[in-house]
């Protein structure tokens, strides 16, 4: 009897070796499990095997702006565009320091423009200067 056509491209390539004393059942190799994609899905697209999938999706995703999280939980803004922070040294430790050193901790701190600029890029938001804002004010006064 003759062995009947072979009716995918999967069947085609299937080395028809065999151990002698195995079961009869089918081996899936890699090459199988492909033949098997490519026979179900045609539209799909194709890449090369020496192209990984991180550099794949990095060519054809879109850039994400992602704010770092560990800064938004350490500074507030304030409302005219100040940037609010706890000074360091304060929470514990306290014993040997001074009543007036504690006091003054415990009080907010701003930041300067260099470091608005580098929170403002952190945040990928735009934080206005106060300086400026506090220039205009003294102008129209």
């Amino acid at each position: 009897m003759a062995e009947p056509a072979p009716t995918s491209l999967r069947q085609a390539n299937r080395a028809p070796e065999r151990i002698p004393g195995s079961p009869d059942i089918d081996i899936v190799t890699r090459d199988d499990i492909l033949m098997d994609l490519a026979d179900r899905s045609p539209g799909a697209t194709w890449r090369p095997a020496s192209c990984s999938w991180l550099t794949w999706s990095r060519e054809h995703r879109m850039p994400k702006n992602k704010p770092n999280k560990g800064l938004l939980k350490r500074i507030r803004l304030t409302k005219s565009g100040k940037v609010k922070f706890t000074r360091a040294f304060g929470r514990h430790k306290r014993s040997h320091k001074s009543g007036t050193l504690l006091r003054s901790y415990r009080r907010p701190a701003f930041a300067h423009s260099a470091d608005r600029r580098r929170v403002s890029a952190l945040l990928h938001t735009r934080i206005s200067s106060t300086d400026k804002a506090s220039s205009e004010k003294t102008s129209t006064d």
